[in-house]
């Protein structure tokens, strides 16, 4: 029966028997079984017993039985319920005999003796159909029961009848959200899951997953067995998202009922590390497997076979991660367990045998890789039943036949890749596979001289390629193409460097940054060998000269003067001829004196004049005219056999392989052996608002130089050429550089600049340490401060300024002690001398970074080197020779798919992540501008000069609007002061550098994403054709609001919103403008007003209207509103619309956001809401109720500030109800369901960009989160977030967070 039937003795046995199951209850088994056991000896005490007793000694029997099996003890219990079953047929119960047969079935399956167990169990529910008929409940019991035996037997059809009858019946009899229909349901998914039927197994766990969080009844347990169920079925059907999704909300229920280490939650983590690791999520799946492990080893001990599947993922996840050392040991630890472990399948060692092996190939361990090939293949012979098997010892021979080639025994290799081929022929015939072995064992017979044996071999290759041949075969052509090729090493080379080999990455933005007429322009003149000019016009947005500099010779290269496509060329090159001459080592290293003549021979071929040099290199045309049948492979590297490869074009191929041929035939021999440090010079315009424009050309990977006027205080206003002049100081201007360069790193790693030896200088001013980046200090002006000693001062003073101003960021300053004589007219050798003293100076500063940067430690594939080399080279023809077709491949904007499609085509594609990776790369070098946006799919800038020439023709059109009258003299009004550009107007600057609609339309894109220019709604009045843009960074830094007069408005007290000094020393300007476009889309009004550092908003709510004006301060917002009092509004009215609007509460998220996607690496979760006091200082709002808004005392003066700010503002009544501060928690535990609260919380926020701008889910989930409050800022918003959360079944979300009544209480 489906429940544990309770005695009904008589009242003198009652407490005994009630004491036995409150023992058992418990757990206390041995105490319930003394009771039970009691109970029944008082009864045969009695003598004579009538049925009451029978039945009361059954039941009691069962009972005993249960103790038993609980413990373990199963023969005692199948005893007892012998006993039982024999005292029901003493009184002849069918249904008592039924319950007996069934307890001993169900103890027999535990002992897996499952055909007894299923003739209990029939036989059982027979008596059951007997006394019932076949549509009673307990019949679908006994149907569910069954069926599981079968499961067990892997008998899934039967066991599927069974079930869908049981649940027809329990359907028809309970309704459809009863627990035991869900029940059936999952057990039915279960089924079709191992039928390998996933959508029938979906739907049925779907179904039960319905009913049970209708009933859950804190059922927390079988929510989580469901959740576990679809996502073992997302899993087999590859949907990783969803699948991880499940197992989270699995795992979060159990964690909730049994804490987080127990062994009921291993299994989920080892699951989760599972699907990361597919998605090659690694850190994600490190994290949850050594979970898994730690409870694991805790329970299980060091020798358990589920400690070795966790050290097995492990090792996966390091040879994800290049870790091949640590991969090694981690399958070592694996295998080892499952020696220890009597009776292990034997396939599984030998699998783990192999890992091992190829852990070592990759460190280059070739004998220990061998051994544990070999041991792999010994075991394998012996147990080889079937083609799986056979394929895996075809792969062993092939293996190990790579081995031997490293050492160099090619004999050996022979005998194994003969091997490997008989495997093949009789799975496949002859065929291509087998053609390309043949070639192989040719060209292994050739390094052993034996020439007839290698000509068999060809000639047996050449007859199966005839039998193929197929012109659109482009792997196999490209494979087979190097008899065209005059150096047939060289292009063996080209083909495993193609693959195998990387180079360091040494080359890396050097940037000159500093406020106007700080004398950086000048400054990167001299440091590049150029002539100063007189009356220097400040940078516009961003200049980037063509200009690098050798950090190790100091030789400078520039496109003007000299073929950089030749030095960009040097490291393929040099790494080709590397490899060659490496092959050509190991090929003849047996015979030392046929190495030196060969090498001798090939060093001379390899110096043949110009005319033999073109007769050589192969022509596209030429190519089809050959006879493909003499052409061998590249015997061990088969680079175009990996698993993505694609067909590649072979005119591409080989014209990038003739133009490095071409190169190392007449390229400069220090260009071959000897590498270059190289710094790619940048200047930045000094316009604090051009930092918004700056954004899009930063790379983690620079090197800057903050430059600043040593003749100027470090308080005075800066002083300019242009006609409006900047109301910043030079400390604020600095500040602005500096947090912009540091906030925007992600990469704040610490770094030990390197040593110079050859330093001229005892001391340049480096200390031990710092982070990333590094800005060095250089100053300027030296020739207006001609004391020596007052330039120190001067110098020193402005570093100590700086530093107590920023005080959070001084590891990340170097002070350089140069001062630069920047006077252009001062042509004396004194001043040449010291200028050449002070350049040297700061390159060697450089270098010693340099040689420090992380990113330039890494080595990266060779293939992305030719790439990168590719596209710089042919997006400026003036570069030495590059194929013409090639050229016309290579746009200014590209797309990743056509990037993608152009390397598929040169050979050098290896799979989407690494094309993702290459990009990101040469993103950071500076190599191009890589832009993760427009739906997913990925912009790509080749020409960055071009888009930086676009920029500052925007940002300067105003000053040249201001030379001309009529209609421009409008325009420029609007955009003066209202930020107002007409669409037409833009069109017109695109227009003049020729670009085409459809990369017109992706510039706008992204200038709308760097909120340069925001669409803008038309003016009822307007009834013109053209479009408008805001466009905040149009404002002229002499325009200021000016004084209001109060006396015609009702007027709040100011709001401001910001950090303390620790927290944040200065918001930039380019945060400033973001926040500005933000609000102009969120109040969606063309009646805006720009003034310097301030914009005022007309704001429409309900029926009122009102002006909220938003300023910038230091490091604070400050927000203030007002309206006319001949308004229909009382202040009143405005107050409450405020109170509903909260426009101050979206302010303060927006901030938030926007710091967080523009300054990732600064803290800003401790934004507050304060009031300025009489001594200019801020007092934080934090902590105050109604009762303080009054009077409130400043912490820095202790004066009182009597304000109406919380009348005003209502921050009091509001803020514990903004959910901003909850979103950090959601965000960490919503996991994957963030996609499905974003659904439910706004339908039209735009998934796919967050998902492409945001690497991490939690990031993902925080940024929703934003955008959805900053779009639906309300007074309900809070309880809105509780029901999405609910609507979406996270309960274990709400559960953790003990929600109660409309507030999220954490």
């Amino acid at each position: 029966m489906r429940h544990q039937t309770r005695p009904n003795p008589n009242d003198y046995l009652k407490p005994l028997v009630d004491i036995g199951f409150n023992h058992f209850n418990k757990g206390e088994f041995d105490q319930a079984r003394i009771c039970f056991e009691k109970a029944l000896q008082k009864i045969q005490e009695i003598g004579h017993t009538s049925i009451s007793h029978d039945r009361l000694k059954f039941d009691l029997y069962l009972q005993i039985s249960q103790t038993y099996y609980k413990q373990l003890k199963y023969n005692d219990a199948i005893e007892f319920c012998q006993k039982a079953e024999n005292m029901a047929r003493t009184f002849k119960h069918r249904l008592h005999i039924a319950q007996a047969l069934e307890s001993r079935g169900k103890i027999k399956v535990k002992q897996q003796l499952f055909h007894a167990a299923l003739d209990d169990y029939n036989e059982a529910l027979q008596l059951k159909i007997a006394v019932h008929g076949s549509k009673h409940i307990d019949v679908a019991d006994s149907y569910h029961a069954i069926a599981e035996i079968h499961v067990l037997q892997h008998q899934y059809n039967h066991a599927l009848t069974l079930q869908e009858n049981g649940l027809k019946i329990r359907l028809n009899k309970m309704g459809r959200d009863h627990f035991l229909v869900a029940q059936s349901y999952y057990s039915i998914g279960y089924t079709y899951y191992h039928l390998q039927q996933y959508d029938k197994a979906l739907k049925n766990y779907k179904n039960c997953l319905n009913i049970r969080l209708k009933k859950s009844d804190n059922d927390y347990l079988g929510l989580a067995e469901t959740y576990n169920g679809l996502g073992e079925t997302y899993f087999k059907l590859h949907d990783d998202e969803s699948a991880i999704s499940m197992y989270q909300k699995s795992l979060n229920l159990k964690v909730s009922v049994f804490g987080d280490y127990q062994i009921e939650n291993s299994n989920l983590y080892y699951r989760l590390s599972v699907v990361y690791l597919r998605q090659k999520q690694f850190e994600e799946a490190f994290f949850a497997i050594q979970k898994c492990l730690k409870i694991k080893l805790e329970y299980d001990g060091n020798n358990h076979i589920d400690v070795a599947k966790c050290y097995n993922t492990i090792a996966c996840i390091y040879t994800g991660q290049g870790l091949y050392h640590d991969s090694a040991m981690m399958f070592r630890k694996s295998l080892q367990i499952k020696l220890n472990i009597a009776g292990y399948d034997q396939f599984d060692i030998a699998d783990s045998y192999h890992n091992c092996g190829n852990a070592y190939l990759k460190i280059e361990e070739y004998q220990q890789a061998l051994l544990m090939y070999q041991k792999s293949l010994f075991i394998l012979l012996q147990i080889a039943k079937n083609d799986s098997h056979r394929k895996h010892i075809a792969d062993l021979y092939r293996v190990i036949a790579k081995v031997y080639s490293y050492q160099c025994k090619d004999a050996e290799a022979i005998v194994m890749l003969e091997k490997y081929c008989n495997i093949i022929l009789s799975q496949h015939g002859e065929c291509q596979k087998v053609a390309a072995i043949y070639k192989e064992i040719a060209s292994k017979y050739e390094k052993l001289h034996q020439q007839n044996e290698a000509s068999r071999m060809h000639q047996e290759a050449l007859r199966i390629i005839k039998n193929f041949s197929d012109e659109n075969d482009s792997p196999k052509s490209i494979a087979l193409a190097q008899h065209a090729i005059g150096d047939p090493n060289y292009y063996k080379a080209f083909m495993k460097v193609l693959k195998d080999e990387k180079c360091r990455s040494d080359c890396t933005p050097i940037v000159f940054v500093g406020p106007e007429n700080s004398g950086k322009t000048s400054i990167m003149k001299l440091f590049s060998r150029q002539e100063l000019i007189p009356n220097l016009m400040p940078t516009q947005i961003i200049d980037n000269p063509g200009i690098m500099i050798d950090l190790n010779s100091y030789k400078i290269f520039d496109s003007d003067t000299c073929d950089i496509g030749r030095i960009l060329d040097r490291k393929v090159v040099a790494a080709i001829e590397s490899t060659k001459w490496g092959m050509i080592y190991q090929e003849d290293m047996k015979d030392s004196n046929h190495s030196k003549s060969s090498i001798a021979k090939t060093a001379d071929d390899s110096r043949l004049n110009n005319e033999k040099i073109q007769a050589s290199l192969i022509t596209p045309n030429q190519l089809h005219e050959e006879s493909i049948g003499n052409l061998k492979p590249y015997g061990d590297h088969d680079y175009l056999s990996n698993a993505y490869t694609k067909p590649v074009n072979l005119k591409h191929y080989l014209d990038i392989f003739n133009n490095y041929y071409e190169h190392s035939l007449v390229i400069e021999s220090d260009v071959k052996t000897h590498g270059y440090n190289c710094g790619k010079l940048w200047d930045f315009g000094g316009n604090p608002m051009h930092w918004i424009a700056h954004q899009p050309f930063m790379s983690g990977n620079s090197i800057y130089i903050l430059t600043y006027n040593i003749a100027q205080d470090i308080n005075q206003i800066v002083q300019t050429t242009d006609i409006d002049p900047n109301k910043m100081t030079y400390l604020q201007t600095i500040e602005e550089c500096i947090t912009n360069i540091v906030g925007r790193h992600s990469n704040q790693n610490r770094i030990e600049p390197c040593d110079d030896d050859n330093s001229d200088y005892d001391n340049d001013g480096i200390s031990n340490e710092y982070s990333l980046p590094v800005i060095i200090l250089v100053a300027s002006h030296g020739d207006c401060v001609q004391n020596i000693e007052e330039q120190r001062r001067l110098f020193e003073g402005f570093e100590q300024a700086l530093l107590a101003s920023l005080p959070q960021y001084e590891k990340h300053i170097c002070s350089s002690s140069i001062i630069f004589n920047c006077d252009p007219h001062d042509t004396s050798p004194a001043t040449i001398s010291q200028r050449k003293q002070s350049c040297h100076h700061l390159q060697q500063i450089i270098q010693r970074f340099y040689n420090s940067l992380p990113l330039l430690k890494n080595f990266i594939p060779i293939r992305w080197q030719i790439m990168s080399n590719l596209i710089l080279k042919s997006s400026n023809r003036s570069y030495h020779q590059v194929n013409s077709i090639l050229v016309d491949k290579i746009n200014k904007i590209m797309f990743v798919n056509e990037i993608k499609q152009l390397s598929i085509d040169c050979g050098l594609y290896q799979g989407d992540q690494d094309l993702h990776d290459m990009l990101k790369s040469l993103h950071n070098l500076g190599d191009i501008l890589y832009f993760q946006d427009n739906q997913g799919e990925g912009i790509i800038i080749t020409q960055i000069e071009w888009l930086s020439d676009i920029f500052r023709r925007l940002f300067t059109m105003g000053k040249n609007a201001r030379k001309v009258i009529g209609r421009r003299f409008l325009i420029n009004y609007a955009a003066r002061f209202k930020g107002k550009i007409p669409q037409s107007y833009l069109d017109n600057i695109l227009k003049k550098i020729s670009i085409t609609d459809k990369h017109k339309q992706i510039i706008y894109h992204l200038m709308e994403k760097f909120d340069m220019i925001y669409p803008m709604e038309k003016d009822e009045n307007d009834n013109s054709d053209d479009l408008y843009y805001f466009a905040p960074f149009t404002v002229e830094p002499r325009i200021s609001l000016g004084h209001i007069n109060l006396a015609r408005y009702h007027v709040s007290d100011w709001l401001y919103i910001g950090y303390d000094q620790n927290e944040l020393s200065f918001i930039p300007t380019s945060v400033f403008i973001s926040l500005l476009v933000a609000c102009f889309k969120q109040w969606k009004n063309s009646k805006v007003e720009l003034y310097y550092n301030c914009v005022k908003y007309y704001v429409k709510a309900n029926q009122y209207s009102y002006y909220l004006i938003v300023k910038k301060a230091k490091r604070h917002i400050g927000l203030r509103y007002y309206c006319e009092k001949e308004s229909n509004a009382t202040k009143d009215n405005i107050t409450k619309v405020i109170d509903e609007t909260r426009p101050q509460d979206f302010v303060y998220s927006q901030l938030i956001a926007i710091l967080k996607e523009k300054l990732p690496t600064i803290n800003c979760n401790n934004c507050q809401f304060s009031i300025q006091c009489h001594c200019n200082e801020m007092v934080t709002l934090n902590g105050l109720d109604q009762r303080d808004y009054e009077a409130i005392e400043c912490h820095y003066c202790h004066q009182i500030v009597r304000t109406h700010y919380l009348k005003d503002w209502t921050i009091y009544t509001r803020n514990s109800e903004v959910p901003q501060c909850y979103f950090f928690k959601i965000s960490k535990h919503i996991g994957i369901d963030w996609t499905k609260l974003a659904a439910k919380l706004d339908a039209n926020i735009d998934v796919d960009t967050i998902k492409v701008e945001n690497q991490t889910v939690f990031d993902r989930a925080l940024k929703l989160l934003n955008e959805w409050f900053n779009r639906n800022c309300s007074s309900n918003a809070t309880q809105n977030l509780i029901t999405a959360l609910r609507d979406i079944d996270r309960y274990d979300i709400l559960l953790k967070l003990g929600i109660s009544g409309n507030k999220l209480d954490m």
